[in-house]
């Protein structure tokens, strides 16, 4: 992230990623989406701006990209669906939630534009299993570089990665109007 950069953070719930992205770049501004209130330390609730709803909901995308109407530089998804205890159907819905992630940074499926502007970075949290490949897969032709990092404070039983995502590709007006990634 980029001082005076702009930063997404879906499921942004209690706050500790949008904190994070607000003290490591002095200029950033952070919005920041999650059903449960959230909120930030006063000193840099200027730069946050908490918008309530929930990531599935097609009318909230509207509402994001109207507070940054430039496209973000950063979207973040720290978004967890609640899991059952079933190891194959917790992982699907993880890999539901990253989906719908990469599908507002992106302008797929039926999200509209691209929330994500050219250039710009996603990082999602993904549960590792039957499935998850299908997530970097979906993202690859999308972004210049495609990585799944786990963090060494991550538990040794967690199944949690993140998927980074490096460098939003330009998107080729296709015939009725949807957007293929330029090669």
């Amino acid at each position: 992230m980029l001082a005076g950069g702009s930063v997404l953070d879906l499921g942004c719930h209690p706050g500790g990623w949008c904190q994070v992205a607000l003290e490591a770049s002095p200029g950033t501004r952070v919005v920041g989406l999650d059903p449960r209130p959230t909120a930030v330390p006063p000193g840099l609730r200027d730069r946050f701006t908490y918008v309530p709803g929930d990531a599935f909901d097609d009318a909230v995308r509207g509402q994001l990209a109207a507070l940054c109407p430039g496209g973000y530089g950063t979207v973040l998804s720290d978004m967890c669906p609640a899991l059952v205890g079933n190891a194959r159907a917790d992982v699907l819905a993880s890999v539901r939630v990253a989906t719908r992630a990469l599908a507002l940074a992106t302008g797929g499926g039926a999200a509209g534009g691209p929330l994500l502007r050219e250039g710009g970075n996603l990082v999602a949290k993904v549960l590792q299993g039957p499935g998850s490949d299908d997530v970097a897969r979906a993202a690859r032709p999308l972004f210049d570089r495609v990585r799944c990092f786990r963090p060494q404070a991550t538990r040794g039983e967690s199944r949690e990665f993140f998927l980074v995502c490096l460098g939003r590709r330009a998107l080729a007006a296709a015939p009725g109007g949807a957007g293929q990634p330029d090669r």
